[in-house]
């Protein structure tokens, strides 16, 4: 192999491992605190959750998510006077549908509601 060729293959590897490293930067907290209740249980239960109770990890999470997510003040505000369609290209479709049902009740004599329900000569259930 040429020396280009590993500095290719190096780069390649780093950017994949700071990729893989940045997906998984949400489940930080959880990683560490498995870990610290692996190697060190009577040190954490002391201190961690002793000051923060057993959802110490939700607060951390909440804490994490917090300092990434943008400010709420940076978000894109439009005039009221300003269109979507200056920006969007749209065709409007019309069309009309014309629907009507008839419905036809058949009144026979012989058929009643009672009919539907079938009767049994049974005895209660037993408590």
């Amino acid at each position: 192999m040429k020396p280009t060729e590993y500095i290719k293959k190096g780069l390649t590897y780093l950017m994949l491992i700071a990729y893989v490293f940045g997906i998984l930067k949400p489940l930080s907290p959880i990683a560490a605190d498995i870990i610290a209740h692996t190697f060190d249980q009577a040190h954490h239960m002391a201190t961690v959750h002793f000051e923060n109770g057993k959802y110490h990890v939700h607060k951390e999470i909440a804490v994490e998510a917090a300092e990434e997510s943008p400010k709420k003040n940076t978000a894109q505000t439009f005039s009221p006077d300003e269109l979507l369609g200056s920006h969007v290209q749209s065709n409007v479709y019309t069309f009309s549908v014309n629907y009507t049902e008839t419905s036809v009740i058949d009144t026979d004599t012989d058929t009643r509601f009672s009919d539907i329900f079938f009767k049994t000569f049974s005895p209660p259930p037993e408590v």
